[in-house]
């Protein structure tokens, strides 16, 4: 039911000349019974092509892709299928953010811990051996309790840093998945050959850089 599709009104903006109006963006607007994206950056292309006016040439290069498109149903719906997957969160802004984020820990902390844990895990079975020996056991629960103490301290980070490697991996996956359906597929169109010539970086096809 095309009705139950994003409506797009986050895309009306008073200043333009007619997204505010003529049903451009709403409840069963035009937006809403075209939009089939997954993403948001789809969501936001469509958008931008109700919004601004093509040149001609782009529009002829655009039925062209669209010709070719129309018959080939298998390969459109592979890609809705991987796509649909897709968290809808994952927009190219906010993936580039996150990547360019600094790390919740200063260098020197991240440094520090990557010294001193291995140390007391060392310190630990040391302590073992004598507690064992029947010598003390002093020195056992000092270690214990330091590494409880560094683990407390480090716990959010490695919690929030694991969670968000998880649900960006799972996201990159998709999208990896989807680009390489792209790059696989031969095109006749040249708008088509363009848009696949443009996922390769340095002569590297994408779905490889993001593995």
């Amino acid at each position: 039911d095309w009705q139950q599709q994003p409506d797009g009104t986050e895309h009306k903006n008073k200043a333009h000349p007619y997204s505010d109006a003529l049903d451009i963006f709403g409840p069963h607007s035009l937006f809403q019974l075209l939009c089939t994206a997954t993403t948001q950056s789809g969501k936001h292309t469509l958008a931008s092509w109700l919004k601004t006016p093509a040149s001609t040439a782009e529009i002829q290069a655009r039925q062209g892709a669209i010709t070719e498109l129309t018959p080939n149903v298998s390969f459109r719906e592979s890609l809705y299928l991987i796509g649909k997957d897709i968290k809808d969160e994952l927009h190219p802004k906010s993936l580039e953010a996150w990547g360019k984020a600094s790390p919740s820990l200063s260098a020197g902390i991240t440094k520090a811990a990557a010294v001193c844990v291995p140390l007391l895990t060392l310190a630990s079975l040391a302590s073992l051996v004598l507690a064992l020996m029947e010598v003390t056991a002093t020195p056992l629960l000092i270690c214990f309790v330091l590494q409880v103490l560094v683990r407390l301290g480090m716990n959010q980070y490695i919690t929030e840093t694991t969670g968000q490697l998880f649900e960006k991996n799972q996201s990159l996956t998709v999208v990896s998945t989807l680009i390489e359906q792209l790059e696989n597929t031969e095109f006749n169109d040249k708008k088509l050959q363009a848009l696949k010539s443009a996922l390769a970086v340095d002569n590297t096809p994408a779905a490889q850089k993001i593995k």
